[in-house]
């Protein structure tokens, strides 16, 4: 943004030096139109004047187009957070009981995501003969 009001400001300085420095009149011929001994400088800032009223309002439209956007994509995130939050109640609604994990569910390796443990391999067996 700073950017951009720095180069407005170069631009609208050179703009007038070139006005202060171009006094000489001039004819203006537009189709039919022909305006005689206009200041070559006055229809430089004309100029000027036209184009940053067109850009302006080219930039504006632009913002309520984004505008509008945004509001639409709002009420469709809101809109899908609802349907999400429905979809969880009803899953909750329909989920079943989980089974309690039993001791030996614990110490199945592929369950708790480690290797075999020699440990919990053996309860409820018996002990192994020592040599």
């Amino acid at each position: 943004m700073q950017l951009a009001l720095v180069l407005f400001l170069v631009f609208a300085v050179a703009i007038a030096l070139f006005a202060v420095q171009n006094t000489t009149p001039v004819t203006l011929n537009f189709l039919a139109f022909s305006i005689e001994q206009v200041a070559l400088s006055l229809l430089v800032l004309i100029a000027a004047t036209l184009g940053a009223a067109l850009t302006f309002a080219f930039g504006l439209v632009r913002e309520v187009q984004h505008r509008r956007a945004m509001h639409a994509l709002r009420e469709q995130a809101r809109a899908h957070e609802h349907q999400s939050l429905d979809l969880a109640k009803q899953l909750q609604r329909q989920a079943l009981p989980q089974p309690p994990i039993t001791r030996a569910a614990a110490s199945d390796p592929e369950l708790a995501g480690q290797g075999p443990n020699p440990a919990t391999e053996r309860i409820g067996q018996a002990p192994p003969p020592e040599s």
